[in-house]
């Protein structure tokens, strides 16, 4: 017997064995893909050794995707991508994430999301390759309770250099969803 290519729904070749589609499924032209947790810091012993893996399972989903007919992907960064509240910068401040909003907490925001973006560039540039190399690809942004500080007034300037660096929706003004 040879291998249909048509989809009756339960499993489909070439996707991971945790997914299938309804009996009355069409193939999909749109996948939503999610990260989250991934508590990129600005230490050294965060080095973020799993990134290559990360964005090559990226890759290779995305192609695989293509391959089955999906036109368009979103990639959902879904909280806590960037620890922004363990950074011993703040130890070398008089301020505190959790007190209110001041020019001095802004400044160690964007200390540490700068270290962040230098500990942390193959993952910047890794998802804008995947999004140059698959058209359809889109990415979103929503912070998480470890790095909600990038939907503040504390995290302006951190927010504007995070949609320079990736294609993500809005204006730096703007909050993320």
């Amino acid at each position: 017997a040879t291998k249909e290519k048509s989809h009756r729904g339960g499993r489909v070749e070439g996707l991971p064995p945790h997914v299938s589609l309804g009996a009355s499924s069409p193939r999909p032209a749109s996948v939503l893909l999610f990260v989250s947790d991934l508590h990129l810091s600005d230490r050294e012993e965060t080095s973020g050794a799993f990134v290559p893996a990360l964005l090559a399972e990226l890759e290779a989903t995305l192609a695989r995707a293509m391959e089955l007919g999906v036109r368009e992907a979103r990639l959902v960064l879904l909280g806590d991508i960037f620890e922004l509240l363990k950074s011993e910068r703040w130890l070398d401040s008089e301020t505190r994430p959790w007190l209110p909003p001041s020019a001095e907490a802004a400044k160690v925001v964007s200390a540490v999301f700068s270290a962040i973006l230098a500990e942390h560039s193959p993952f910047f540039t890794g998802l804008t390759a995947l999004t140059q190399r698959f058209g359809g690809l889109t990415c979103e942004y929503l912070p998480g309770n470890h790095d909600r500080e990038l939907n503040t007034s504390l995290g302006a300037a951190a927010r504007a250099e995070l949609r320079r660096l990736l294609p993500l929706a809005g204006t730096d003004d703007e909050p993320f969803p």
